[in-house]
């Protein structure tokens, strides 16, 4: 981009909700992205509020948790980087052209590594330096997943490229026996497990280069596998929702749906998140695969914390479901909300609105 980004870095200093910072010179006032009155019916707070610049037509894009950091990613590709606990900004970088793909990020030996305009990219973490550019010779189509010495990367021509960490050069692919398209992979145990638009999910052994298992589902795989401990869980365009065991492809349960699934379960520290497509959002008991609860207008999860999870729903309300009695307790207007992090981690909401104001909510005590 061409002109000079300012960051405005606000942190809320009363209960009031009133939030100050600092552009260049004078101190700014900026109004919270949702009010603090309604958020403690939900049994919310602030833990902080940021402000990013955005021109003419610029959105934010994207948002991603990795690690300690918060990444924030313009639709000019503007990435913005704070510290998720302070909301203290660290950098701000053009992370490519626009209009060009950019990929969630890893830290990988201290670095933070990121998949741009078909380029694996090498950044400082907290101050934003560019420790080196690479082409990998190929179009990757997602991020990458570092296992071993190499990083796996999907490519526009369905394989799995196989690029050696320390010089990026590829080592070797890996094609599904049925030269169906691979869609997506995840790194577990020494392995390398993809899943295919034909509906395969296989184990890759990395030292062996061999596949150790095989598992079939009746219907496509575009989804992104999901994974959590020993095991991945697969969402099937066939409607059912897989857990298989991470070292045999074992089948532990099969959740139906009743709808074709497209996006991917998210996992909770006990139960399974499952979007269908004019269904809702369903809950899913994570150790035997049964259905806690279904939200008609339920579209994603957001966090959860002691039993408690909160959703985005199809009307753009937070509501708070209880997981034990199964059903909601509390909601809340989130419409000015355009952007969320999926958040397994800490129990606190990452959200954006339109107008570029970034703000990190925790759950009262």
């Amino acid at each position: 981009m061409n002109f000079i980004r300012v960051l405005f870095v606000l942190v809320f200093l009363s209960v009031f909700g009133v939030c100050f910072g600092q552009a260049t010179v004078n101190p700014v006032t900026v109004s919270p992205v949702l009010d603090n009155t309604l958020l403690a019916k939900a049994g919310l707070e602030y833990a902080w509020q940021g402000n990013i610049a955005l021109g003419v037509n610029e959105s934010v894009a994207q948002m991603w948790l990795v690690e300690g950091n918060l990444y924030v990613i313009t639709s000019s590709n503007y990435m913005y980087c704070f510290d998720r606990a302070e909301g203290i900004s660290k950098f701000g970088i053009q992370a490519a052209s626009s209009g060009l793909p950019v990929f969630r990020p890893e830290i990988v030996d201290g670095k933070l590594m990121q998949v741009a305009a078909n380029m694996i990219v090498e950044i400082d973490p907290n101050i934003g330096t560019v420790f080196g550019e690479y082409n990998p010779g190929f179009t990757s189509v997602n991020r990458a997943v570092r296992q071993a010495d190499n990083l796996f990367m999907l490519s526009a021509d369905g394989k799995i490229y196989a690029v050696n960490y320390e010089d990026k050069i590829p080592r070797y692919k890996v094609a599904a026996d049925d030269g169906s398209p691979i869609t997506s992979i995840v790194a577990m145990n020494g392995s390398a497990v993809f899943a295919t638009e034909s509906g395969i999910v296989s184990s890759f052994n990395i030292s062996r280069r061999t596949e150790d298992w095989k598992f079939k589902a009746r219907g496509g795989i575009t989804a992104d596998l999901a994974s959590s401990g020993e095991y991945v869980y697969v969402s099937s365009k066939d409607t059912n929702v897989y857990k298989l065991w991470i070292y045999d492809g074992s089948v532990q349960w099969t959740f139906w749906s009743g709808g074709t699934l497209t996006e991917s379960a998210r996992v909770g520290e006990k139960v399974v998140y499952q979007y269908v497509k004019y269904k809702g959002l369903y809950c899913i008991d994570a150790a035997d695969g049964s259905q806690i609860w279904l939200e008609p207008k339920g579209v994603d999860i957001l966090t959860e914390r002691n039993d408690k999870a909160y959703i985005f729903t199809s009307d753009r309300m937070l509501e708070v479901m209880d997981n034990v009695s199964k059903k909601p307790i509390k909601s809340v207007n989130f419409s000015p909300v355009d952007k969320y992090v999926i958040n397994s981690d800490d129990g606190k909401l990452y959200i954006a609105d339109g107008t570029g104001k970034i703000a990190c909510l925790k759950i009262s005590e």
